[in-house]
């Protein structure tokens, strides 16, 4: 399953689950959510493929506009809760890339 909307969308659906649970509020969605698309293009097309690039200048602005908001007017997140989040993005991008055998199939292992 090399399509990268697979992998998004489950992150997407564990960020929406645990925001149900006490460390849901803890945590950047919106983190976890960019840091798995920049890791799964990253592992899918390879750092040098442009679309890597763009993902990651894109999370970059997105996160920094994130907590310059939550400076200003309060509405954002902290620079904690972006890193948790990007933390638990990574995470659980590279579990569910391993689990799904992402690692066997780039060193031609089957």
């Amino acid at each position: 399953m090399e399509f990268t909307l697979f992998y998004v969308v489950i992150a997407l659906i564990v960020a929406q689950l645990l925001k149900f649970t006490p460390i849901g509020t803890y945590f950047s969605g919106h983190a976890l959510i960019l840091t798995s698309l920049v890791l799964i293009v990253g592992l899918l097309k390879g750092i040098k493929n442009p679309s890597f690039s763009i993902a990651f200048v894109f999370s970059i602005l997105y996160l920094y506009d994130r907590v310059y908001i939550h400076e200003y007017i309060e509405f954002g997140h902290t620079l904690q809760e972006i890193f948790i989040g990007v933390l638990f993005g990574a995470i659980l991008t590279l579990i569910l890339y391993s689990f799904f055998g992402g690692f066997k199939r780039k060193t031609g292992k089957r």
